[in-house]
């Protein structure tokens, strides 16, 4: 319920879906605790094929409300 919520109001800061999406995938792969967080884990963590959409999201993403 609680990760819910932080999507509920981080999520309009992202106007497509499909980032949106990403953004969820990347926080729950922060959450995982997993003993290394670096794109290729978040995005496998996430089931993405490579970390491409993580660098993007990091490097790229328009973020903010």
């Amino acid at each position: 319920m609680a990760f819910d919520d932080l999507m509920s109001r981080i999520g309009s800061w992202f106007v497509r879906v499909k980032l949106r999406r990403r953004v969820a995938g990347f926080v729950r792969g922060l959450l995982a605790g997993q003993p290394q967080a670096n794109c290729w884990t978040l995005a496998e963590h996430a089931g993405d094929a490579g970390p491409q959409g993580m660098q993007r999201l990091m490097s790229a993403a328009a973020w903010g409300p």
